[in-house]
């Protein structure tokens, strides 16, 4: 009787056994945002049984089981975090939106936040070790490019986690179609349904300044600082290693998004932040909240927005704002020694966003239009009123519109006027309440969760090896082949012989008529030429 039980436990671990794997994730981007989306990715991973080990510039709350987390200290981000003011953010949000390059932020600020995280005394002991791992996981598409090294220097598969939605970088080195008439540039411009030719216009001449200062410029650097911290001349040339690369696990919800094409390395999992068990609300805002019979509206602009260097106008302008309006206002921000705090105003530190918005009395968001807010917006079906700033914020802010559960603001033309009015435009509005409700809905219908898509994919790549198998042809092929160019050329050239052929043809038809015509003439010209002598 127990050798049968025995025979089943021994297999079952046998069977786990075979599919626990060593992972290796390299994240150096000190993003909160973009650590959360890629630490629920890894938790996923460590839940299934694989063994984790992180090297980043955050740790999770609490500890996970199968995670180990080695937190790492940049100096150049708190040499930064000394000398940033609001002064210097508005000039980035300047500098972001221009026609040349929406990446270009992303892509200035990587290079020596690269070069000091492989400076760091734990990643060199880990180059130097003989650890081995199954798999490497890495943002490498977010301006990280020489975190591929991890992959060839312990032989293994390289997963890139993305913080956001397939941008123009992703889709080609993916080979996914980059569809510049259909599908603005996430980093550049909001989200559209329909581009007009103005939209279009300026979505090629970024998409191509992105690709172009992408290649000949960022790259470039990339592999640099490859070649000054590894020292190896075995790692193979910086191109080479995207072309290695098995997918993307992407952080955006394909079914809420712009509708296009994705090729089959590209895997969304878009909301896998959000638990099931949301987590409990602290007592002091559960009592605000609850106290608040369905008025009570949510105000936070994340955590890249420096709301506590804001000069005091701009603060000043949201309590008059606040104070007028009939709700309750739960107020997310890191200000200090605000005064005149009117008493529906609740302000706090910090607060567990999804369970505040899942709750009952939560009636609109006041966001800045970061990813992760709206993926949780859409989760929970609140209305919103968005102040995007830079970065993929207008084009989440243009999904808000477009699916009809917010509107948008201009933070440069903000007013206490525009504002209240937008606030009151869309709190309680039954056109609002039931759009978010729909998306919501839309958000939630998946064949299968987020962490299980996830896992599978990953998993995918631990059986076999690698995927490069689902890159497409088209992630090698140049861009006059992919645009077609060489094909259109010896058309219009066929097409020009052609008609030049046909030219001459009609050319020689015409001047045999002529001659034929001409030649009667001559013959009575000469004959009357006979009479007449």
């Amino acid at each position: 009787m127990w050798m049968p039980l025995l025979s089943c436990v021994l297999l079952l671990c046998a069977i786990n056994s075979a599919y626990s794997a060593r992972i290796l994730a390299i994240l150096p981007l000190p993003s909160k945002s973009h650590f959360i989306s890629n630490q629920a990715v890894l938790a996923a991973l460590a839940a299934r049984g694989h063994h984790v080990t992180v090297y980043s510039m955050f740790t999770p709350s609490q500890p996970v089981a199968n995670m180990k987390h080695i937190e790492l200290r940049s100096t150049f981000l708190a040499d930064m975090k000394k000398t940033w003011t609001f002064e210097k953010f508005t000039d980035m949000v300047k500098q972001d939106s221009y026609i040349k390059c929406g990446a270009l932020t992303i892509w200035q600020l990587s290079s020596m936040l690269c070069t000091d995280f492989l400076n760091q005394k734990e990643i060199k002991t880990l180059i130097a070790s003989k650890e081995k791992f199954d798999l490497v996981m890495t943002e490498a598409l977010f301006g990280q490019e020489s975190m591929l090294a991890f992959g060839h220097i312990f032989n293994a598969p390289v997963i890139n986690l993305n913080g956001f939605g397939a941008w123009s970088i992703v889709n080609r080195v993916h080979g996914n179609p980059l569809q510049l008439a259909t599908a603005p540039d996430i980093v550049s411009y909001p989200f559209k349904n329909e581009m007009n030719f103005v939209d279009r216009f300026k979505n090629v001449v970024t998409t191509t300044m992105t690709l172009l200062y992408y290649h000949f410029i960022h790259l470039p650097k990339q592999q640099e600082i490859i070649k000054d911290t590894f020292k190896m001349s075995t790692i193979p040339p910086i191109e080479k290693m995207l072309q290695n690369l098995s997918l993307t696990i992407a952080n955006f919800h394909h079914l809420v998004s712009c509708p296009r094409s994705y090729t089959g390395n590209i895997i969304p999992v878009g909301g896998i932040h959000i638990p099931q068990q949301l987590p409990p609300i602290p007592k002091d805002i559960k009592e605000f909240l609850d106290s608040g019979k369905k008025s009570v509206i949510l105000f936070s602009l994340g955590t890249v927005v420096p709301v506590h260097l804001m000069p005091s106008e701009y603060i000043q302008m949201f309590i008059n704002v606040f104070r007028k309006l009939p709700y309750k206002i739960l107020w997310k921000t890191e200000a200090e020694g605000v005064t005149d705090l009117p008493k529906n105003v609740m302000i706090t530190k910090w607060l567990p966003q999804q369970s505040v918005l899942a709750h009952p009395n939560c009636v609109l968001f006041i966001t800045h239009g970061g990813l992760m807010s709206q993926l949780e917006v859409f989760h929970m079906g609140v209305p919103v009123v968005a102040i995007p700033f830079f970065g993929d914020q207008p084009f989440n802010v243009g999904l808000y519109e477009h699916f009809g559960v917010g509107v948008k603001l201009d933070f440069n033309s903000l007013t206490e006027d525009s504002l209240n009015k937008a606030v009151l435009s869309v709190v309680g509005k039954p056109q609002y309440i039931e759009n978010a409700k729909k998306v919501s809905q839309l958000f939630r219908h998946l064949p299968m969760s987020a962490n299980d898509t996830a896992v599978f994919w990953t998993e995918y790549v631990l059986r076999y090896g690698g995927a490069q198998h689902l890159t497409p042809h088209a992630a090698q092929m140049p861009w006059y082949q992919l645009a077609l160019i060489d094909v259109a050329a010896v058309i219009l050239a066929v097409v020009f012989v052609f008609l030049y052929i046909l030219k001459k043809v009609f050319s020689l038809l015409g001047y045999l008529c002529c001659s034929k015509k001409t030649a009667p003439n001559n013959k009575k010209a000469v004959s009357s030429k006979k009479k007449n002598n």
